[in-house]
């Protein structure tokens, strides 16, 4: 054998035992694949370890893929309740629990922009004042503003209002009748019409 290809072959051989020869490779590649975590930037499809582990197990492909499955089902998400929805899916392979993973970030994403969307409803309140005491009333009408009722400010139907009303003018009400009228009115007298419901004339009575 040549000098040149013999030693290509040992430096082959060197490299290939440093890279996978030595015997504590296995526990190695199982050790990476259990503490590796996911990255900030990193997507689901890469974090699947399933390569650590062929590398590990060469011969066993079925102890690849549950050893694989398993630790991504331990990485997958930052929180407990997130790897749990996982987990009830029971993928049968390590494609299956990457996009069922997917499925169910995209599904917690659209319920956090629904909740954001929904704004809670406000209700104005009024401030209501009964003399010395205030009585606070919630509404449940949107868009009305805030405002201050005083209701002593505010006429009730008491007699002893003396007739005031709510623009604040007076009127006389059952007394002084006949006062304060207009003068082309003041000399009529009160029963101006007859029984038949004629008017009087005023000049015969006066040549009666």
């Amino acid at each position: 054998m040549p000098l040149i290809i013999q030693r290509d072959c040992n430096r082959l051989k060197q490299k290939m035992e440093e890279r996978f020869g030595h015997t504590a490779m296995k526990e190695r590649y199982v050790t990476e694949a259990k503490l590796r975590k996911r990255q900030p930037e990193e997507s689901r499809r890469d974090l699947a370890i399933e390569d650590l582990y062929r590398r590990a197990y060469p011969g066993n492909p079925e102890i690849v893929e549950e050893n694989s499955i398993k630790a991504f089902f331990d990485k997958c998400g930052q929180s407990e309740d997130f790897r749990l929805a996982v987990k009830r899916t029971r993928p049968n392979t390590l494609q299956e629990a990457v996009i069922n993973s997917l499925q169910e970030e995209c599904l917690r994403a659209g319920e956090k922009d629904l909740v954001k969307e929904v704004k809670p409803v406000q209700r104005p309140i009024f401030e209501v004042e009964h003399g010395d005491s205030r009585e606070i009333v919630a509404t449940e009408t949107e868009g009305t503003q805030r405002e201050n009722v005083d209701k002593s400010n505010v006429p009730n139907n008491n007699p002893q209002n003396n007739g005031i009303g709510s623009q604040g003018r007076s009127y006389n009400r059952g007394r002084g009748r006949g006062r304060g009228r207009s003068p082309m009115f003041r000399n009529r007298p009160r029963n101006f019409r007859n029984q038949e419901g004629n008017r009087r004339s005023f000049r015969e009575n006066d040549l009666n």
